[in-house]
């Protein structure tokens, strides 16, 4: 999700000399029996059955090979397989839940994500997703950036959630305030993301008009946008998007 959201700006601090790391939390592989028949069905839309997650990760290390950056996978596993240790049950068992507020149990999840990622909390800049579109696991990634970094965060626009009519004025207003800063990404900045997101065959699969919306959406806001919580940002508003 970053190499998509916001993958120019990466070129750009690792071009400038600063090193960035990108976390995914949730790169666990999948249980030997998948906890449901939605879960099955994403597996086999995604054409990897149930080395998905090892694919994914192969995804994420070419995508920031390209953009430059370092890379870490945390052992959690996706929204999809995670299950209620006492009745066994998936915690998400359809696309409705996927995209619903965290399940109670999986806020220890941030709990123990956040004590993982402790070393990286005195980091110059630490972003998370927005979670536009509502995406569980989205959420949590958001929710463990802020306990990491408390107010003083920034939060990238998940791309191409952010593409939906009103689905980002909604995560604005359903979880703000927020000040939004236009951050200009230099036009390598934007071929490297644009070649980066290509290398997410399972997410994206034949959609070639990916690359194309990218660099459509980058130009008309102007490059990147990143989200304050509580604090005036210069350099951009929400405007019509």
């Amino acid at each position: 999700d970053v190499a998509l959201s916001c993958g120019g700006q990466v070129h750009d601090l690792i071009t400038a000399g600063k090193s960035v790391l990108v976390v995914t939390l949730t790169a666990g592989d999948p249980p030997e029996v998948l906890p449901s028949e939605f879960a099955r069905s994403m597996c086999a839309a995604w054409g990897c059955g149930g080395a998905v997650m090892v694919e994914r990760r192969e995804e994420d290390r070419q995508a920031c090979g390209i953009l430059g950056a370092d890379i870490l996978h945390l052992p959690f596993q996706d929204a999809l397989f995670r299950c209620d240790r006492r009745t066994g049950r998936p915690l998400y068992p359809d696309r409705s839940s996927l995209f619903s507020e965290p399940r109670p149990v999986d806020l220890e999840l941030v709990e123990q994500a956040a004590r993982q990622l402790a070393p990286f909390s005195g980091v110059r800049q630490l972003c998370a997703p927005l979670a536009v579109g509502g995406h569980v696991d989205h959420r949590l990634a958001r929710m463990v950036g802020e306990h990491l970094a408390g107010r003083s965060f920034r939060c990238y626009e998940d791309y191409p959630y952010v593409e939906k009519p009103g689905a980002l004025q909604a995560a604005v207003e359903s979880t703000g305030p927020w000040w939004p800063q236009i951050v200009p990404v230099s036009r390598g900045g934007l071929d490297a993301r644009i070649r980066a997101s290509r290398c997410y065959r399972s997410q994206i699969g034949e959609d070639t008009e990916i690359p194309r919306r990218i660099f459509l959406y980058a130009v008309r806001i102007g490059g990147e946008r990143l989200w304050r919580r509580g604090v005036p940002a210069t350099g951009g508003d929400l405007g019509a998007e």
